[in-house]
C-alpha cells in the first residue's frame, strides 16, 4: 500500500474520533474503492456506487425500502453535489456506515436488549454511525425483537425517536424466522407495557407466527394476564385460530392458566363451540388425564 494513501486516510476527520478505521479496515477501503473505480477515474459514479453497497451484502425485505437508503447515501456521500464521490468522500462515508454496518451490528442488538443507561448511550452513537437497526441476526430477530423480548420499552421508544416514523415503521411489524413480531415476543414474556408502546406505535396486533398464532396465543399460553387484558382491549379476538384450529382458550387450558382461561371465556361467546381440528373444543385440554397423555406424546416425539 502506498504511504500517501495511508496518511490521507489516517488525516481524515472521523465521524467519531475515539473510534478510526483499524488498520484492516483502511486497506479494505482502499481496496474497495480502487475495485469499484472502474474507470480509474479516481472517482465514483452512482452505478459504481451502487455495486460497493451490494459488496457490503446489506439487505432489507423492501426493495423500495433499498433504494431509498441507497439514494440518501449517495446524497451523503457526493458532499461536494458534482455527481461524482471521490476517495476523501467515500472515507467518511466508510468511516461513518461501511465498518459500523458490519462492525457492530451484534453490538447494537445486545444494547438494545440490555437497555442500561450506558446502553442507550452506545445505541445512539451506533445508530449515528449508521448502523442499520433492521439488520437481522441468524434468528432473523431485529434490535426491536431484542428489545421486545426483554422489556426494553425505553430502547423501543428511543429507535423509535431515533430512526423517525418512516424507517422505524418500516420494521416494526418484521417477523424473524418462526414468523414472531417484536409485538409477540413481548406479549410472551409477559411485557404489557412495551406491548402497549409497540401498539400505539403502530404494531400490527392481527400478524401471526408460522404457527398461525397471534401475540393473543402466545400471552394466553403463558398466562400472561395484564397482557391479555391489553390485547383484548385493542380487539384482538378470542376466537382467532392457529393452523390446527387452536384458539388463545386452547392455548391457555392445555397450559393449565385457569385466570386467563376465565377471562378468554369472558370475551368469547361460542367458546364452547370452538372446534380444533382434531374434534375437541378446550375443555377437552383441561381435563388432566387427557392433557398428561398429550405431554407424554409430545416427549416421545421430541425424543425421536
Amino acid at each position: 500500500m502506498s504511504k500517501h494513501w495511508d496518511e490521507r486516510v489516517t488525516g481524515c476527520e472521523a465521524t467519531l474520533p475515539t473510534d478510526p478505521l483499524n488498520v484492516d479496515e483502511k486497506i479494505k477501503c482502499r481496496e474497495m474503492f480502487e475495485k469499484y473505480d472502474k474507470d480509474q477515474s479516481g472517482q465514483l459514479n452512482q452505478e459504481e456506487f451502487k455495486n460497493v453497497l451490494g459488496d457490503l451484502n446489506i439487505k432489507f425485505d423492501d426493495p423500495s425500502l433499498q433504494a431509498k437508503w441507497i439514494q440518501e447515501t449517495w446524497d451523503e456521500g457526493d458532499s461536494d453535489d458534482n455527481d461524482k464521490i471521490d476517495y476523501m468522500e467515500f472515507i467518511a462515508l466508510y468511516k461513518k456506515i461501511f465498518a459500523p454496518a458490519n462492525r457492530h451490528g451484534t453490538k447494537l442488538r445486545k444494547a438494545c436488549g440490555r437497555g442500561n443507561p450506558e446502553d442507550l448511550e452506545l445505541i445512539k452513537e451506533l445508530i449515528g454511525r449508521g448502523c442499520y437497526a433492521n439488520l437481522t441476526d441468524g434468528a432473523g430477530f431485529t434490535t426491536l425483537h431484542h428489545a421486545a423480548e426483554y422489556g426494553r420499552t425505553s430502547v423501543v421508544q428511543l429507535l423509535s425517536d431515533l430512526l423517525g416514523k418512516d424507517t422505524f415503521g418500516s420494521f416494526l411489524d418484521v417477523q424473524d424466522q418462526s414468523g414472531w413480531t417484536a409485538l409477540m415476543n413481548a406479549a410472551s414474556h409477559g411485557h404489557a407495557e412495551t406491548c402497549q408502546l409497540l401498539v400505539t406505535l403502530g404494531a400490527d396486533v392481527s400478524l401471526k407466527s408460522k404457527q398461525g398464532r397471534t401475540a393473543l396465543h402466545w400471552a394466553a399460553s403463558k398466562g400472561r394476564e395484564p397482557v391479555v387484558d391489553f390485547l383484548l382491549s385493542k380487539g384482538m379476538k378470542a376466537e382467532d385460530t392457529d393452523n390446527v384450529g387452536w384458539t388463545a382458550l386452547h392455548c391457555a387450558t392445555m397450559a393449565n392458566k385457569p385466570e386467563v382461561a376465565k377471562k378468554l371465556i369472558a370475551k368469547s361467546k361460542k367458546s364452547g363451540e370452538n372446534i380444533d381440528y382434531c374434534g375437541y373444543n378446550y375443555s377437552r385440554y383441561a381435563d388432566e388425564t387427557f392433557a398428561k397423555e398429550m405431554a407424554a406424546k409430545k416427549k416421545k416425539k421430541t425424543t425421536k
